[in-house]
């Protein structure tokens, strides 16, 4: 694996450091394509016209620069003026913008009589209306073998670099046609291992593949925008920070989420997992804040570098307990990092200011040429997680498998000692039974001796009880210890009255709570109605304690025929008083006399 390691990162970086300099360095001392040294001046109002610009360099009011200058950047939003001169151009050329993300170029082409032939190039012209399809920014220079002053008017949106390059005409097309199939190459790939993982999402359902599908949807979607080929599906897009690095931004968040799901951060490394969801919250608070406060520094890609070490040091842990699959995801990583270090050397050499790592053409070939690898191992470690995966689930089926086995010996044994153990019960079952069957005989004898006695016993009582409520000398004292006091003959009163169901008398209802301020009271859950114990009794709007009204009752109904005098004596009543609830008993006694006379509780309900 380390051998694995040290040559893929060697073959990266020689591949990224020998494309670059074979289209870029060492072409320069070709005689069919060279850079073009300039003087600049700034138009900060934007409103200077050709002549003002041209007295302006007159009078050496400018900076001279070439591409390559580290301090030759542009300002967004300013004008920039070039001025330079092209001799012995002896071959049908082109002049191209150093940058493909200018918003426009205007190209002045001096002629005889100091009048000069004005070209403007733009990215918002429409696509069918171009000199060149796979470019806007191409200016077509006739032969000239005299010395000629050009001027360029340059504006941008962005902070990228500033400068012009000639081609001759069939060198244009030859670059172009090694960009193209550079770039078809890359997009060949993207396209086949997106359809491969989203058919791999389709079947098996998994998150791990939607994620990785969409990181490479939306790296795909940063190539065309970084590389300009958006304009031949959008014209007229505006470039700026925001839109170059939306897609960046979401491919890294879609990185961070897919290192996530392929390591089963969550079960297995939770610590981890707790680091990259920071990771991703901090991810998008910087885009968030870039873009409302426009600070460029937050939309730099050194930013996704420094959060893409957290899912790089998450798959070294895992790699190290012994989860093999992550030693691809570490090659995909260290392909990437590859492509973000060799931007990061080649912005070094073209400016010093903070902008995009991938910010020309040498550096993006670098690093979309490290994705493809990236891509590839990415994928690599998930058919090695699958693979592993699915000969873990293979061994758990094994086990399963082992697992019942042994359980159906263990089963056929149990069933066999359960077999002895039945048919051993199955004896002591009839040895027991025969045993019960002799003692149930005897005790059938014993019941119907205890039945005789019962009967008897029950005869007694019933005499006993006539004898003791039919007796007149029972005092208030000795049936107070019956019911001594309010609480016991409100129970025994609702007992009485309650003792089928309850039944709100105002709308019906079966359902009640209890009142723990009024004695036995019972209140309807659906109307509320609150229903006293002695209502519909005959205690109903008794004065008077109602242990003395049970006594009186139970006196009259005992046919103990006291005297009012005599009652209110002994119940420390009025006279009146015990008159009046007599004769209500009467009428009650009356009103009941055909009833049951087995008892009192006939007489208390109305």
């Amino acid at each position: 694996m380390r051998i694995l390691f040290f040559t893929t990162s060697l073959f990266l970086f020689f591949c990224n450091t020998c494309f670059s300099k074979n289209l870029s360095d060492n072409v320069f001392d070709r005689e069919d394509h060279y850079s073009v040294s300039y003087d600049v001046i700034i138009d900060t109002s934007g409103k200077l016209s050709l002549k003002d610009v041209t007295s302006q360099f007159e009078s050496r009011n400018f900076k001279h620069a070439t591409i390559g200058d580290p301090t030759n950047i542009m300002l967004p939003g300013k004008v920039h003026w070039l001025r330079f001169e092209i001799t012995n151009n002896t071959k049908q050329s082109i002049i191209l913008s150093f940058n493909k993300l200018y918003s426009s170029v205007t190209l002045y082409i001096p002629f005889e009589n100091d009048s000069f032939e004005v070209k403007k190039k733009s990215v918002y012209n429409p696509y069918l209306t171009r000199d060149f399809y796979f470019s806007e920014q191409y200016f077509l220079v006739p032969p000239n073998d005299k010395k000629q002053t050009y001027y360029a008017k340059v504006e941008s949106d962005l902070t990228i670099g500033l400068g012009l390059e000639m081609y001759t005409v069939s060198y244009a097309f030859r670059f172009a046609m090694i960009v193209f199939l550079f770039f078809a190459f890359i997009f060949g790939i993207y396209f086949i291992i997106l359809i491969y993982n989203i058919i791999l999402f389709a079947r098996i359902k998994e998150i791990v593949y939607f994620h990785y599908s969409m990181y490479i949807v939306f790296l795909a979607i940063y190539a065309l925008v970084r590389w300009g080929f958006i304009d031949y599906l959008f014209v007229g897009i505006k470039y700026d920070y925001i839109f170059l690095t939306i897609p960046f931004f979401i491919a890294t968040c879609f990185q961070m989420l897919y290192a996530q799901s392929f390591l089963d951060t969550k079960h297995k490394f939770p610590v981890f997992h707790q680091f990259l969801t920071l990771a991703i919250y901090a991810r998008v608070l910087i885009f968030l804040t870039g873009w409302f406060f426009k600070i460029e520094i937050l939309h730099d890609a050194r930013v996704d570098f420094l959060l893409l070490l957290v899912p790089f040091s998450g798959g070294i842990y895992a790699w190290k307990n012994g989860y093999q699959p992550a030693r691809f995801f570490l090659f995909s990583f260290f392909c990437i990092f590859l492509g973000y270090f060799h931007n990061a050397f080649g912005h070094f050499l073209y400016t010093t200011k903070i902008e995009s790592i991938l910010i020309t053409w040498k550096n993006d070939l670098g690093f979309f040429g490290a994705s493809v690898f990236e891509i590839i191992f990415f994928s690599v470690a998930l058919s090695e997680r699958f693979r592993m995966l699915k000969a873990e689930k293979e061994m758990e089926h094994l086990q399963t498998i082992a697992l019942k086995d042994e359980s159906l010996k263990k089963s056929e044994e149990n069933q066999k000692l359960k077999n002895k153990l039945n048919f051993k019960l199955n004896e002591l079952v009839d040895q027991k039974t025969m045993e019960l069957k002799s003692a149930n005989s005897e005790i059938a004898k014993m019941n119907q001796l205890l039945l005789k006695d019962n009967v008897r016993l029950e005869e007694n009582v019933k005499d006993i009880s006539e004898a003791r409520v039919m007796q007149r000398g029972v005092t208030f004292e000795e049936f107070k210890k019956i019911y001594p006091d309010p609480e016991s003959c409100l129970s025994f009163i609702s007992e009485l009255k309650w003792e089928n169901s309850y039944k709100c008398k105002k709308c019906g209802y079966g359902s009640y709570s209890s009142i723990p301020n009024k004695l036995l009271a019972r209140r309807c859950n659906r109307c509320s109605y609150v229903e006293s114990a002695i209502l519909d009794t005959i205690f109903n709007g008794l004065k008077f304690p109602i242990q003395k009204a049970f006594y009186i009752l139970f006196m009259m109904n005992s046919g103990k025929n006291y005297t009012n005098e005599e009652l209110a004596e002994k119940l420390d009543l009025r006279i009146a008083t015990c008159w009046k609830f007599r004769q209500k008993v009467r009428t009650v006694i009356e009103k009941n006399k055909r009833k049951s006379k087995d008892g009192w509780s006939h007489l208390i309900l109305d």
